[in-house]
């Protein structure tokens, strides 16, 4: 067999085995979701009506497990009897159709106290509607997936604003994009998510931040074209159904997009003896799952994907290769409002052996693996209204470094942060303090 046939064979060897732990654990899933319903199937709601907007809606208690293994009850009660199989459910919904418009637009405003620059920010907003079971939302949105505190490995839709390397949280770094989502509620325990992008934007990342190519420095005039995104040709879209049990919480979910980062399509030499550079998007799929569990004042969370890209031999300079993910951590609830989140979290890179040897291949002298270590301290006072806090984040492979400690006040929708950055390691970042300013509608 010829040593290409056999670099063919393996790669699909592995996609194999991949398809075949997806397919076992969908069949584990929807055997749970039959088996939830046959173990329901005789709870039958007693009429209890409250009047929303002139209508009848059925209201009823519900147990949210948290964190720290308190469950806590929400909404109205109800003369519904309470049943095992209710216990951490959503909160029942009326037979008869509900249909609700409602906007969410969240304004930031930053600003560095010592490069003493500004940075204003407006997303989400968009329409809500609800039907029964089915809920739907359009607009300039931003959504969430996987179960990581931090970075998440599964949270793909939203591209995130690289400009600010000081900002940890991946939920602050994201651009709300234009996208239709939908949720349906197929039994109490289980949920079906899907959501569709007619266009595409990568992460945003400063001139400054882009790596030089080495073959561009022997050419007086350089030219790079980027690809316009702006157009049904770069649409996305994709899935996920998760299920709650008890304390506990699974997830799958499948994602046809791009990914995010620019990868180097062509490099040609004009008549001018000019260099033309060509950037584009790599199309990919990702088939990821998510775990979590409470345990006593623990709350563990794991995530695992595999990005499976159109280079499926490795030795396509202008692709990514494909790559496995993953996520690893735990929160633990302390005294007093305290919490401490520890995350580790990283990719893999498949048939790294056969990445290019020169700066046209897009993954030329970068690292196998990408590893980062999360921590974060948290306490809070006066009621939840004042929070202090002190994160850590640490790259294994580069040695980078990044300490910032923080105080928040928090009150009605409006969110005011002073923190301190500093860095340490391989990083050109500058340390900074900044003074931010968040208000929801």
């Amino acid at each position: 067999m010829s040593p290409q046939r056999s670099q063919k064979l393996s790669a699909c060897v592995k996609v194999a085995v991949l398809c075949l732990i997806i397919t076992t654990s969908l069949v584990y899933l929807f055997h749970s979701i039959i088996d939830s319903k046959r173990k329901c199937a005789d709870v039958k709601a007693i009429s209890a009506t409250n009047t929303v907007t002139g209508r009848n809606r059925l209201t009823a208690r519900r147990r949210i497990s948290v964190p720290g293994g308190i469950v806590q009850s929400t909404g109205a009660p109800s003369v519904m009897p309470v049943q095992p199989c209710a216990a951490a459910s959503v909160p029942l919904r009326p037979s008869a159709a509900v249909f609700t418009l409602s906007s969410s637009p969240r304004a930031s405003d930053s600003y560095d106290l010592l490069s003493r620059t500004w940075h204003i920010q407006i997303d989400n907003s968009g329409i809500h509607a609800h039907w029964g079971k089915l809920d739907l939302e359009g607009g300039v949105m931003t959504v969430s997936w996987g179960n990581a505190e931090g970075q998440s490995q599964l949270d793909v839709i939203n591209p995130v604003d690289l400009s600010d390397p000081a900002e940890i949280d991946l939920n602050k770094r994201k651009i709300a994009r234009p996208m239709l989502y939908g949720s349906f509620d197929l039994t109490p325990n289980v949920k079906i998510e899907g959501v569709f992008l007619p266009t595409f934007e990568g992460n945003s990342i400063p001139k400054g931040m882009l790596k030089p190519i080495e073959v561009a420095k022997a050419y007086e005039h350089v030219s790079i074209q980027y690809p316009e995104t702006n157009n049904l040709d770069y649409a996305q879209a994709g899935f996920r159904v998760n299920r709650q049990k008890g304390s506990t919480d699974i997830g799958f979910q499948y994602f046809y997009g791009f990914l995010p980062k620019l990868a180097l399509s062509d490099i040609a030499v004009t008549t001018d003896k000019s260099l033309v550079v060509k950037m584009d998007y790599n199309r990919y799929q990702q088939i990821g799952a998510d775990y979590s569990a409470v345990f006593g004042n623990y709350r563990l969370r794991s995530e695992i994907a595999a990005n499976i890209t159109r280079d499926l031999s490795g030795d396509d300079g202008s692709v990514y290769n494909p790559a496995m993910l993953w996520s690893l951590g735990f929160s633990r609830l302390g005294p007093e409002g305290s919490q401490v989140d520890v995350q580790g979290s990283g990719s893999v890179r498949l048939m790294n052996d056969r990445i290019g040897s020169t700066a046209s291949d897009t993954e030329y002298g970068t690292n196998m693996t990408d590893t980062t270590l999360l921590v974060k301290i948290t306490k809070k006072f006066a009621k939840d209204a004042f929070e202090l806090s002190a994160s850590a984040r640490y790259g294994i492979e580069t040695a980078d470094c990044l300490v910032k400690p923080s105080v928040v006040w928090a009150k009605d929708k409006k969110r005011i942060e002073l923190a301190c950055v500093i860095f340490s390691g391989q990083t050109n970042a500058k340390d900074s303090v900044a003074l931010s300013f968040m208000q929801q509608f």
